[in-house]
Parts: structure tokens; sequence; C-alpha cells
């Protein structure tokens, strides 16, 4: 997600992209360094589920943080976020349970598994 004022400018990203260093600079970030290490391993591998869950999992901790005020839109975005996830999650868990997933790989996917 690129919003303006954020660590790193849109060209910056762009740069870090073209030149293959893209992990490198996401680890660099405040608080993104787990990110930064999962999504160079899914670049290496080719499988991107780590970085999803290593995403979903940082999402999950802003939002628990409660860094929001009492008032506003704020809270109510935080609400329909989390419902969203965990929408997708039990997506995920159905899905996986009617294929015959085992559940230690299924684990794996989920954020908190």
């Amino acid at each position: 997600m690129l919003l303006p004022g954020g660590y790193h400018t849109e060209d910056e990203i762009a740069e870090a992209y073209q030149r293959r260093t893209l992990p490198d600079l996401l680890a660099e970030t405040p608080g993104f360094d787990e990110i930064g290490e999962a999504l160079e391993e899914a670049l290496e591998t080719g499988f991107f589920s780590g970085f999803e869950r290593e995403c979903d999992r940082r999402l999950l901790e802003l939002l628990e943080k409660g860094a929001f005020p009492v008032f506003g839109p704020s809270p109510l975005a935080a609400f329909v976020i989390r419902r969203e996830m965990e929408i997708s999650h039990l997506r995920l868990l159905l899905a996986a349970k009617s294929a015959g997933v085992r559940e230690d790989r299924l684990k794996k996917r989920l954020p908190r598994g």
C-alpha cells in the first residue's frame, strides 16, 4: 500500500523493484523487517504464502495496538478490515478442509497459525 508521507517515496520503491532490492528496502522500514525477509524468501522460491501470512500478521498487530482515536472513522475502518481478514481466513480454512489439507500445512498459511 503506497500512501503519501510514508517512509519511502514511490520513486524509491520503483527503483528498488527494478534493481531487485525491494526486500532490503522493506527491511529498512521500521517495524517491517520480518516482512522484508518473507518477501525475499518469496521472490527466491516463487511461493508468496509466507509473505502474505507475514503481511496479515503485521496488519493485525497494527490494528490491535489501538492507536486509533475513539471518535472518527478509524475504529469503523479497523472493524471492517478485521472482518474482511476473518472472512478470508474462514474461506481458506473451509477450502483446505474440503481438499483434505493437513492441519500443520494449513497453520502455516494463517497469520496466527
